[in-house]
């Protein structure tokens, strides 16, 4: 089992490095006056720390800004003081798409899901090829929590929600 998990994070911080040292290789479509893309600063709202308590756990996402064109994360849980990271999180523009990019345990290397739809207060990420989930939706709620939820192919088919509050 420590094999299994020294393997694992292994994987995961070379997944991670990769991910850090991504950029955009040409310029975004929707760029405003100051060069910055539009739709990209509409996502910075999910930097900081989220969490969520759930049957004695605490679950939390963590993210930063690497550069005005990417946020790194993390989701880990934290059980009887044990804490266990459970996902490396990425938004990452890449040419001219978005992507959420998560890296987990039991896929083989990261699935990137492509931005869209996207506002002040909602993201929509789809990937109707990988097996499940095939969309992720972040949402800003009005009390200034985070709405996380993840779907099948059709709108509301298997989901999950998931409500955080911010801890910073």
């Amino acid at each position: 089992m420590k094999k299994q998990f020294v393997r694992f994070a292994g994987a995961v911080t070379l997944g991670w490095l990769l991910l850090s040292g991504c950029s955009p290789e040409k310029p975004p479509e929707e760029v405003s006056d100051s060069g910055e893309d539009t739709r990209f600063a509409q996502l910075v709202w999910i930097a900081g720390e989220w969490q969520r308590e759930v049957d004695k756990k605490i679950y939390r996402e963590s993210w930063e800004v690497a550069h005005a064109l990417q946020l790194n994360g993390r989701a880990y849980k934290i059980v009887d003081g044990d804490t266990t990271v459970t996902e490396l999180l990425s938004l990452e523009q890449i040419g001219d798409d978005i992507f959420y990019i998560p890296i987990v345990p039991h896929n083989p290397g990261p699935v990137k899901f492509k931005l869209v739809r996207v506002d002040e207060s909602e993201a929509v990420f789809e990937n109707m090829a990988h097996d499940y989930p095939n969309r992720i939706i972040y949402r800003r709620q009005e009390d200034g929590g985070l709405h996380a939820r993840i779907e099948g192919k059709t709108a509301g088919e298997n989901a999950r929600d998931f409500y955080y509050q911010r801890l910073d």
